[in-house]
């Protein structure tokens, strides 16, 4: 557990830049606003993966203005969006990430601010935008 995020991922050994790290693992379905699940990872205007009862780990991971990690949505050419249970994500890593050392990627969350609505950065990365939404 991290003292401001909650849980958080760790690498046990030294990961090179461009490694293949880990692979956001669930239940894909049709996105759902009113789900109050928070691991929701959306990957479409329509898709989200939810790892509540088929995750794995990668729900662990953080938001960081400066992630050690980008996510790649992976999906064959010749598949559609309606075809939920082909959409995958995995993480690789954007620069040497050394033992020990806390797993981040950006959450991406829109620039534009809805109103009544702040949810402060924790990242305290060099680079944090101090507000996510």
């Amino acid at each position: 557990r991290t003292k401001f995020k909650g849980w958080a991922l760790r690498t046990l050994e030294d990961i090179e830049q461009g490694s293949f790290v880990l692979e956001y693992i669930g239940e894909v379905r049709r996105a759902n606003d009113e789900n109050e699940f928070t691991y929701l990872f959306k990957i479409g205007e329509h898709v989200e993966i939810d790892p509540k009862h088929r995750g794995n780990v990668a729900r662990f991971l953080n938001h960081s203005c400066t992630p050690n990690l980008h996510g790649v949505q992976s999906m064959p050419p010749s598949v559609g969006e309606e075809e939920e249970s082909y959409h995958r994500v995995v993480f690789f890593a954007n620069q040497k990430i050394l033992r020990g050392q806390e797993l981040t990627f950006s959450y991406g969350y829109d620039k534009q601010r809805h109103p009544g609505v702040c949810l402060p950065c924790r990242c305290y990365s060099p680079g944090c935008k101090q507000i996510l939404i």
